[in-house]
């Protein structure tokens, strides 16, 4: 039997239940150190997908729907919410109520994201995208997801990633690393 081909979909279906997972996963530790680099990682990953999405979603939307623009459009403005409660969250100690109020509206923000895309979205662009172009996206999304070799695990033991610490500037320097990653490829 041959395994159907991942799609680009189907792959950023993956990425939102990793997500969802690590969003969980924050409610269930009671360590600091190993919530702030969950934190870190819940970041990293957000952006990235955001970068993903930015590079292999947002053009064929574009391009496959009359109000692609428009659609584009607002997922760029929920985007720029989310990246800016990842901006405040870096200025906040994590034990502060803050802190908690801030990953709560991220946490809402990206069930919205989800819920858009996979019971919108991904089916409009399923019936219009063949398999072959969708799995095409997906191989190169994928490898742009794989995390650079020059930075440690930020949840192996030990592992502490400079890139993850200090909170102070984590998103700028994920959006900095990730972009400049991708342009080396």
């Amino acid at each position: 039997m041959t395994r159907r081909p991942e799609t680009l979909t189907s792959l950023l279906c993956a990425y939102h239940r990793d997500l969802g997972w690590l969003f969980g996963a924050l409610g269930q530790i009671d360590h600091p150190e190993r919530e702030e680099r969950l934190v870190g990682k819940l970041v990293l990953e957000m952006l990235r997908h955001f970068m993903i999405e930015e590079r292999y979603l947002h053009p064929i939307v574009t391009q496959a729907f009359r109000d692609g623009v428009t659609r584009v459009r607002e997922e760029r403005v929920e985007r720029d919410h989310a990246e800016e409660a990842m901006r405040m969250l870096e200025r906040v100690d994590l034990s502060d109520q803050r802190a908690e109020e801030l990953l709560h509206a991220l946490g809402q923000g990206f069930e919205r994201h989800v819920e858009f895309q996979e019971e919108e979205l991904f089916p409009a662009l399923e019936r219009t995208l063949s398999p072959n172009q969708l799995a095409a996206l997906a191989r190169a999304a994928a490898q742009t997801r794989e995390p650079g070799a020059s930075h440690s695990h930020p949840m192996a033991p030990g592992g502490k990633s400079d890139l993850l610490t200090p909170r102070e500037g984590l998103v700028d320097r994920i959006h900095q690393a990730l972009w400049q990653q991708w342009a080396a490829r």
